[in-house]
């Protein structure tokens, strides 16, 4: 390959000089942690640990915007490319920026773990540019302030051109100063490059203490130097990146491209020595002539003269010291624009020699240094050595190993924790329990979406200091130790890091430790996934209780005081109910997980006395002169679900809800359940479940539904759930009118009637429409016309839209957004309109609504449908008795009656505790019933 010098300017007194040594791709298909590798326009080396950071140029069209973690090396004479990570980039709110606000294209990588990003903005969206310190966790810290003329104004007459704002940002070496160039010049200050003439782009230089801008100067790009075929195809040329050699002293390239033709890429070297600049000014056109000279700048290389065939290299780094210091790589990177058809990511390395290189440097430190007092460890991204501590629990041994490890000693700081997780490659030496080792490795913070991160130490080297030693003591939670502090989950934008007012900050105190919970008193029965939620010291100081021995979810109070005990450790937990209180202590390790804090014992847990919970049966009956409604979820029952599933809901249906006069249930699946195979019929499911509550001692039931469209209607996958109604014939009878359109929809006609019964509400509305590609849609409430003791009853059947994808309790954004609210109260207004129609046609039409809201009393959509006239039946039970749910240890409201004021006055209501308190393999469902009686008739 070619070698190329510099002529006229020097860096440390000799020229440098620039070698390749090899090059290679990474794949256009790699994807890693769920994130398609691509865009990459920044490049960043640490060389403690000797891995780079590269940023992606992903506006949020594929992913969300993200940097990578990589490991570039030499093998022989080979470059490897490993990506070991991506790390969102999060707002001040912790949330991961939204799709499209955001364009980062360079960055830079400070000795105290700072990152720094330079994103060109979005002018014609008036997006300006920024320059911001980032977090090695993906978190924003500052935005650095920029002179006015950089930014969009006065309709595309000022600021940064579009595609063409900063590209290049590094830190000099002695981490003082920042600089950042643009692709071109400024609107103001002339036009972008083309065939016949180059362009004026400027550096802006900050000093990092301040942040203040402390100079700015000119740099001539040259003009294109190709011609396109066609020539009147495309052809641009620009700044794509830079890099500090010196604290005067710059590395530019110049990247352009011609279609037909493709890229050319050169590297030019640049002094600001005894250059004057031209700090402040807003325009070089209003400084008349002679204009501000730019920037000296030499050619150190055409890459093209050295061999080698660039694509579109965006990104530079100086990375490891070759030769025993004498030479450094010299890493270029370069953007696919997600099109790896046509475009690669291209990693070309050189050998350059008289450069300031990076000093490695990995701090000794403690746990409880690395996990700090707050959610984010203040190494976090940085390599540390010499971690001392003993091993708790190892939890696998394959590839490498995992485990805990805590210092049994600590600073007596209660808010940092003396716990952590480990992991280590293949090679290391294993431990077990009781061993006290040392270890070196890189500190990171693992989480998804708006999950806090979990603090863990990569290790690349271990080793072993003694065997079989004494456990730490493990902390208790509750009174005799650690109470967690309710009902505040952590301060607004998580600013404040406070274990005696937050409970995300008491439990992060300890993650990673070994902790105890005393007394421990169950109110979330164990879980499909081997999960059990209790209250420690007996569940003494809650909130409120309920009557059956589980826990109130009450307003603005999650009771995060919850413990969640899961099954990593010791599997096959046993079944507990709600309200049963285990005998003993449980020990484990604290740990965070989708979305909470989670106890993993360490041992099978202590023998529970039971509560002695019995099933629910309703009072409730009807007669001639009233009718029983109930409202049931029936969790996605197919045609294919086992006879035991049917029985057990028959016999709630048949005996504990006293063969309610008409069963509105929702999640009824087609007759081949969750394989998707374009079956849309749930004639059978239906059918089987109307044998079997004959079978069960009830009456004969008749189904009412209608099919949905193939995957439209949201749920399991393949499932295609659906509302349906169940009536007993002989004590009322449906009104069939079956002559509606394609789409079912029913409207109110004269009488009262419907136009359309069984029918659909409004279903091409857009509250129940997808509003995402690839995203489906949600079930559209489900109308039906009753006659009862001569009178005319309306039912809307409802399963509106889930809280999935709402933020978890313990996340990063507080106050937490509960998203899919709006879209229930969306919903709901559509209901509300249908009823308000109805009832302002008839006042005294009988209106029922219900089923599953997916929401608590006095909520939006509740008040939505109360506006139009509904009273929540729900509203009248004791709220100690209110629930129909359990969320993670939190007994719920999430299944209403709503009815018109005709039929009010006498209706009476109740909550049939069969399911959500009974664990996973005991219950038909993970709903509780609701049944009302109505007044009907004389």
């Amino acid at each position: 390959m070619g070698v190329a010098t510099v002529g006229a300017e020097e860096t440390l007194g000799f020229p440098p000089v620039v070698e390749v040594l090899s090059e290679t791709s990474v794949p256009g298909d790699l994807e890693v942690d769920r994130t398609l590798v691509g865009g990459l326009s920044g490049l960043a080396y640490d060389p403690a640990c000797d891995l780079y950071y590269a940023v992606s140029d992903d506006r949020g069209s594929i992913d969300f915007p993200r940097i990578y973690t990589l490991k570039i090396q030499l093998v022989g004479e080979t470059v490897e490319a490993q990506f070991l990570g991506a790390t969102l980039l999060r707002d001040f709110d912790g949330a991961p920026f939204e799709r499209g606000d955001l364009d980062p294209e360079a960055i830079a990588l400070s000795d105290d773990g700072t990152l720094y990003l330079a994103a060109e903005g979005v002018p014609h969206r008036g997006i300006p540019p920024m320059v911001a310190r980032f977090g090695l966790d993906g978190s924003i810290r500052e935005v650095i302030d920029l002179p006015d003329h950089y930014l969009p104004a006065g309709e595309g007459a000022r600021g940064v051109r579009d595609n063409h704002g900063f590209e290049g940002l590094s830190l000099t070496p002695d981490g003082r100063t920042l600089f950042v160039a643009t692709e071109s010049a400024l609107l103001q200050d002339g036009p972008a490059a083309d065939l016949e003439r180059g362009s004026l782009a400027r550096l802006l230089e900050i000093d990092v203490a301040s942040g203040r801008v402390k100079g700015e100067y000119l740099y001539a790009v040259d003009p294109v130097p190709d011609v396109p075929i066609p020539s009147t195809a495309y052809a641009s040329i620009g700044v794509s990146e830079i890099l500090a050699l010196g604290n005067r002293g710059l590395l530019v390239v110049e990247r352009s491209f011609s279609a037909g033709v493709g890229n050319r890429v050169r590297l030019y070297h640049v002094s600001l020595r005894g250059e004057h600049g031209i700090t402040g000014v807003e325009s070089i056109r209003d400084l008349g002539r002679p204009q501000p000279q730019p920037v000296r700048k030499s050619l150190v290389a055409d890459l093209e003269d050295l061999g080698v065939d660039p694509d579109n290299i965006e990104g530079m780094a100086l990375g490891a010291s070759l030769l025993g210091g004498r030479k450094r790589m010299l890493v270029l990177i370069s953007d696919n624009n997600f099109q790896p058809s046509v475009q690669s990511n291209q990693i070309v390395v050189l050998a350059a020699s008289n450069v300031l290189g990076p000093v490695p440097h990995a701090p000794d430190a403690t746990i409880h240094d690395i996990q700090g007092a707050d959610h984010v460890s203040p190494f976090v991204g940085r390599c540390v050595s010499s971690v001392e501590g003993v091993v708790t629990v190892v939890l696998g041994s394959r590839g490498g190993q995992a485990f805990w490890m805590q210092d049994p000693l600590g600073d007596g700081d209660p808010k940092t924790s003396e716990g952590l997780f480990v992991t280590t490659p293949d090679g290391l030496p294993l431990v077990e329990t009781g061993d006290r080792i040392r270890l070196w490795g890189r500190v990171e913070e693992r989480s998804w979406g708006l999950e806090l991160p979990v603090t863990r130490l990569f290790a690349s080297d271990l080793r072993l200091e003694a065997r079989r030693q004494a456990m730490p003591r493990p902390v208790v939670i509750g009174q005799d130790g650690l109470e967690i502090p309710q009902p505040e989950v952590a301060s607004v934008r998580l600013e404040t890091f406070d274990p005696d007012l937050f409970a995300a900050d008491a439990f992060e105190s300890l993650e990673g430790m070994l902790v105890r919970v005393e007394e421990p008193v169950v109110v979330g029965p164990t879980s499909k996934y081997g999960e059990v939620v209790v209250l420690a010291d007996g569940g003494r100081k809650a909130e409120q209780r309920t009557e059956r021995g589980g826990m109130k979810l009450l307003g603005e109070n999650s009771n995060p005081q919850r413990i969640i005990i899961d099954d990593r450790l010791v599997a096959d937990p046993p079944p507990l109910r709600t309200g049963d209180r285990l005998t003993g202590a449980v020990d484990g390790i604290l740990h965070y997980s989708f979305g909470s804090y989670k106890l993993f014992n360490l041992g099978p847990l202590p023998e529970a006395r039971s509560a002695g919970l019995a099933a629910g049966r309703t009072t409730l009956r009807g007669d001639a002169a009233h009718m029983t409604v109930a409202s049931f979820n029936l969790e996605n029952l197919s045609a294919v679900s086992d006879d035991e599933e049917f029985a057990k809901l028959a016999a709630i249906i048949a005996d504990n809800l006293g063969e309610p006069d008409i069963v509105a249930v929702q999640e009824v699946q087609d007759d081949t359940g969750p394989d998707d195979d374009g079956t849309v019929s749930a004639a059978r499911t239906l059918s089987r479940l109307v044998e079997a509550i004959e079978a069960a001692g009830g009456p004969r039931y008749v189904s009412r539904s209608i099919d949905p469209v193939d995957g439209a209607d949201g749920g399991q996958a393949g499932g295609n759930i659906r509302n349906a109604f169940l009536f007993n014939p002989s004590r009322v009878r449906f009104i069939d009118r079956p002559d509606c359109g394609d789409d079912s929809e029913s409207a109110v006609s004269d009488g009262p009637s419907l136009t359309c019964s069984p029918g659909l509400v409004d279903p091409g509305h857009r509250a129940f429409q997808p509003r995402e590609e690839g995203r489906s849609g949600s079930r559209k409430p489900l109308v039906g016309e009753f006659r009862f003791a001569g009178e005319s009853i309306f039912l809307v059947n409802l399963h509106l839209r889930s809280k999935g994808g709402d933020d978890p309790i313990f996340g990063r954004r507080q106050p937490r957004l509960e998203g899919s609210r709006a879209r229930r109260t969306e919903e709901a207004e559509v209901v509300a309109t249908f009823v308000k129609e109805l009832l302002d046609r008839h006042p005294s039409a009988r209106v029922v609504v219900l089923g599953d809201l997916n929401d608590f009393e006095n909520t939006e959509p509740l008040e939505v449908l109360g506006a139009a006239g509904l009273e929540d039946l729900v509203k009248r039970v004791p709220n100690e008795d209110r629930y129909s749910f359990v969320y993670r240890g939190n007994s719920q409201v999430l299944d209403h009656i709503l009815v018109s004021e005709s039929l009010s006055e006498g209706a009476e209501v109740e909550m049939v505790h069969v399911n959500a308190e009974y664990p996973a393999s005991d219950r038909a469902s993970d709903h509780d019933p609701v049944i009302v009686r109505l007044s009907i008739g004389r």
